[in-house]
């Protein structure tokens, strides 16, 4: 389903460039001077039909299965091992599971399959509110022959702002999360806490392999 409604938003992207070109070169036929050249129109149009749906799209896909995934456990507050449960209700959905099949299996996977539908066409609606929203407003900014080549160099700047910001924040969180499990590692093992108490209180020292001495 994720792969066909990608392919469906990407179909609509190319389609989106050729109409938006030709409905440029309309204003021309009207004696409309453009304000840039009919290809900015098409991929003002193009970009106005994609990035709102691809956005939705990707969010969508990844915070489903943790929003799926605590929706059927609320349901099942008596089981301890959830993580397990969840596991062993999406192999018995996908016909996949060889162990003992339990009532608790059997109504989670129900569970499951509903919310799964409910999802499933949510996102369908929404998208295509979204393609269908998005489009009408770069059409009509079209039909009053906006400067094209302004907007799409905006949206193109923000992609690329946005882009380096995440490329950081993730480098950052990255070196974070090393740092902390570094200093988890050095301050909360036992053996590693007594080996920096012996060599901070041990009137012996450990030196290029060799032992040296305190005066």
């Amino acid at each position: 389903m994720n792969s066909l409604i990608a392919g469906v938003i990407l179909i609509l992207c190319l389609s989106s460039y050729f109409f938006g070109r030709s409905e440029a070169r309309k204003l021309v036929t009207q004696n409309i001077k453009l304000k840039a050249l009919p290809a900015y129109y098409g991929y003002y149009l193009s970009l106005w039909c994609g990035l709102p749906a691809l956005i939705i799209f990707g969010c969508w896909s990844l915070f489903e299965p943790t929003i799926i995934k605590v929706l059927i456990l609320n349901n099942f507050p008596q089981i301890e091992s959830k993580d397990l449960f969840y596991e062993q209700t999406l192999s018995f959905f996908n016909g996949n599971f060889s162990g003992e099949i339990t009532n608790e299996i059997k109504a989670a996977s129900i569970k499951y399959s509903s919310i799964n539908i409910i999802a499933q066409n949510s996102k369908i609606v929404i998208i295509a509110a979204a393609l269908i929203g998005s489009l009408t407003f770069a059409y009509r900014k079209i039909q009053n022959n906006n400067k094209a080549r302004d907007d799409v160099e905006i949206i193109l700047k923000v992609l690329l702002f946005t882009s380096s910001l995440v490329a950081i924040l993730t480098t950052v969180g990255i070196i974070v999360s090393l740092l902390f499990e570094s200093l988890k590692f050095f301050f909360y093992d036992k053996h590693i806490r007594i080996y920096i108490w012996y060599l901070l209180e041990s009137p012996t020292c450990f030196r290029k392999g060799c032992i040296c001495y305190n005066s």
